[in-house]
């Protein structure tokens, strides 16, 4: 089978923290081990360079958004910005330079179906081509939902992008999201039946052996480790409330937040003592040091006010971690509550203090959390397990009459 994967989000390097780009990574690199073609069209936000490479045996197709020479004349540019139309118009002209690339190229490399994020709308207009293979349209947190939950002003080429990206969604031939719970999610923002969502699970790469529950640090402290970027709709601000609640019960924990901080939260906590005794902003890091903290921690909390799924559960369950998460989206698919972890209630300080205090009281309790979630991990979402489930799906979409 000959599979493109359409994204606008690829990880180019190991340090990469978009959770769309890592699954296609792992999509991607999955299917090709299974024996298939795969070859991916790569569209990045505010990218003007086109260029072709390859990443380990894939072929990478990166594709910018080229604009007519008119914008960069400097006195008619200066206009065009004044106007705001640099915000919008290289939105709209990508769709017309996405159908053309895609025409051209799906032909030419004999692709038999397409997998495509619904992230940004890629392909909105290309569905409305009739001379096209099938396309699956893989459904995460979707933009308008995101930007509901951002709590900021959204640019003008975002929200063109986000009503693209729901026309995606309308037009797929078939659509696929990760959790049951999002299913039900995208049943109310967009109106369509739950039942027409193939739920396929997010998989990640797992070692056979070597992640058994443990911890390097001393048995005086507990380690607290979060993962995300730093933002209201990861439920950062609820973390950051519950932290001096968590201190005043049991002084032997200790956190590490890891992620983006776009708001800047590390410089507006610098001056607190209690933060700056207790709390570790350690930024972005690299691949290889996150899955350290992985590894070190004790408990592993992402309050998040929605997760279509919620990745960074799965990635600290395989190292046998006990994980507290919030009780939406596709969380529940992840976390049996009392099992290998708990829910929580969303916007709730109190639920998430209580729930991290029990976890610090017990090193049993984590022990056998852990090597639940764990279990849980190899059983439902290995990289194996998603790619096969997936390349079911399509060899059931290329059965139907007229493909």
């Amino acid at each position: 089978m000959r599979i493109a994967i359409v994204t606008p989000l690829y990880p180019l390097s190991k340090d990469c923290d978009s959770g769309i780009a890592i699954h296609y990574h792992h999509l991607a690199n999955g299917l090709k081990a299974l024996g298939h073609e795969v070859i991916v069209y790569f569209f990045p936000y505010e990218v003007f360079e086109s260029k072709v490479f390859n990443q380990g045996k894939l072929t990478i197709y990166q594709v910018g958004c080229s604009l007519p020479k008119i914008f960069f004349f400097k006195g008619l540019g200066r206009l065009l910005k004044s106007l705001r139309i640099l915000e919008w118009y290289p939105t709209l002209i990508f769709q017309q330079q996405i159908c053309k690339f895609l025409d051209k190229r799906v032909k030419a490399d004999k692709i038999d179906i397409i997998e495509s994020t619904s992230n940004r709308g890629l392909l909105a207009r290309y569905l409305k081509s009739k001379d096209r293979p099938p396309i699956c349209t893989r459904v995460s947190t979707t933009m308008t939902s995101a930007y509901e939950n951002a709590r900021i002003d959204v640019p003008i080429n975002y929200q063109l992008e986000a009503k693209f990206e729901n026309l995606q969604i309308r037009r797929s031939d078939h659509i696929v999201t990760h959790s049951n719970g999002h299913a039900k999610t995208l049943e109310t923002e967009l109106g369509i039946k739950g039942k027409k969502f193939k739920v396929i699970p997010i998989g990640i790469p797992i070692a056979e052996k070597g992640h058994e529950y443990h911890s390097l640090k001393s048995k005086n402290k507990i380690e607290v480790l979060f993962v995300g970027r730093l933002e209201n709709r990861k439920g950062i601000d609820i973390l950051l409330s519950a932290i001096p609640k968590i201190i005043r019960k049991n002084s032997t924990i200790r956190f590490k937040i890891i992620g983006s901080d776009p708001m800047n939260l590390k410089e507006s906590y610098k001056s607190n003592e209690l933060f700056n005794d207790y709390v570790q902003f350690l930024g972005n890091v690299s691949s290889s040091v996150l899955e350290d903290k992985y590894k070190e921690c004790d408990i592993f909390v992402a309050p998040s006010r929605y997760e279509s799924f919620g990745i960074v559960f799965i990635e600290a369950m395989k190292f046998s971690k006990p994980v507290v998460g919030t009780n939406i989206g596709g969380i529940p698919d992840i976390i049996l509550n009392n099992k290998n972890g708990y829910l929580i209630e969303p916007e709730s300080v109190e639920a998430l203090v209580n729930a991290v205090l029990k976890l610090a009281e017990s090193v049993e309790l984590r022990k056998v959390m852990g090597k639940e979630g764990r279990k849980r991990v190899v059983d439902l979402f290995s990289t194996n397990a998603m790619c096969t489930q997936s390349i079911n799906y399509y060899q059931s979409i290329l059965s139907k009459k007229g493909f």
